[in-house]
């Protein structure tokens, strides 16, 4: 009876070391996924980042094309005639 108690404890032991290694394995697996995921996530926030400012260049680059393009017709045409009556140029 005492011997067999013996081995059923053993067993017990034994049964509950197994859980544990198995729960500590499973535990610093899913560690290893979350980190793994946060580490993916956040490159993928860089490289949205990234384009988001390449975009963002592209677009005051282009309102800056567009800006001196306008400012060009202004200086000719109507807005050089008007600015010379103001000055008084053409009065003379």
């Amino acid at each position: 009876m005492v011997a067999a108690d013996d081995e059923a404890d053993k067993r017990m032991v034994a049964a509950d070391e197994g859980a544990e290694k198995r729960m500590v394995a499973a535990d610093e697996g899913a560690e290893k996924r979350m980190v793994a995921a946060d580490e993916e996530a956040e490159k993928r926030m860089v490289a949205a980042d990234e384009r988001a400012e390449k975009r963002m260049v592209a677009a005051d680059e282009e309102a800056e094309k567009r800006m001196g393009q306008r400012m060009r017709k202004r200086r000719s045409g109507w807005w050089q005639r008007m600015m010379k009556r103001r000055s008084g140029w053409g009065n003379g």
